[in-house]
């Protein structure tokens, strides 16, 4: 009966939050006065330390609660960046639904399939590997979702890979440039609802593969490295139906370093 009553509350603080979230009431800690104070942005929820300094965080959603209560709960994976800062690529209000609403849906509806499954201290890359249906598709576009978001950064001018990981993509592609005509290409020809990768094998090669919907490389036995998302709320808000522009400027954006880290792991 107790643990009911917590897992109850704990899907009433989860839908409650999703409103906080919905509606922009997102806060970081601010000075006035020398006093710290709550100030309501328009941006992610990015942590702060001591000094008021943005904390990188670029981990998968983690498992709480579990020890506790004998149930998984996953929260919204936190962004090392406010959703204003991937402008002019794409928009803080684009980042406000995508971020803030589609992935707090997916975030919401695991926390809500778990109950009385068999995955319910399960990580999100088991249920990728092995649960089917409903909690595969909302657990992979949760995961998905979060390593995009992860794989992006404000947009620089020139945004090139770093050593190790263009040496790897000039052994296999010949260039960097076609690496990219490849990576655009299947992102531009992908019919409906996807993802594209890159990815590397058990024996380090590197390849890009399209996935359908919430597919994830990681049933096939590849690692991903990099994702571009191009469900069409992914740039609908900011591009329409001009799927090749978001590609096209989509570049600027990937934090090259997040994906050497991936690389080297």
């Amino acid at each position: 009966m107790e643990k009911n009553r917590q897992i109850l509350l704990l899907v009433l603080y989860r839908n409650l939050l999703s409103v906080l979230i919905g509606g922009l009431i997102l806060a970081v800690p601010a000075e006035a006065n020398g006093q710290k104070q709550v100030t309501p942005i328009l941006g992610s929820p990015v942590i702060l330390n001591d000094q008021n300094k943005p904390i990188t965080i670029n981990e998968m959603p983690k498992i709480i609660e579990a020890e506790k209560i004998g149930f998984a709960v996953f929260d919204l994976p936190k962004l090392s960046y406010q959703l204003n800062e991937l402008e002019p690529i794409i928009s803080g209000t684009a980042m406000m639904y995508h971020y803030g609403k589609h992935t707090l849906a997916y975030v919401n509806k695991v926390n809500d399939l778990l109950v009385g499954s068999k995955f319910q201290k399960a990580s999100l890359e088991e249920m990728i590997r092995s649960a089917e249906g409903a909690l595969f598709n909302n657990a992979a576009q949760l995961w998905n979702h979060t390593f995009y978001f992860y794989s992006l950064n404000a947009p620089k001018d020139s945004n090139l890979p770093s050593s190790n990981i263009l040496s790897a993509i000039e052994k296999q592609w010949g260039s960097f440039d076609n690496f990219k005509a490849e990576f655009n290409q299947k992102a531009n020809s992908l019919f409906g609802s996807g993802w594209v990768w890159l990815v590397k094998d058990k024996n380090r090669k590197l390849s890009i593969v399209q996935t359908m919907n919430a597919d994830n490389p990681m049933r096939m036995g590849l690692a991903p490295l990099l994702v571009l998302d191009v469900w069409e709320h992914a740039y609908y808000t900011d591009y329409f139906n001009r799927r090749a522009d978001f590609v096209n400027a989509w570049w600027a954006l990937v934090d090259w370093d997040q994906i050497e880290a991936r690389l080297k792991k």
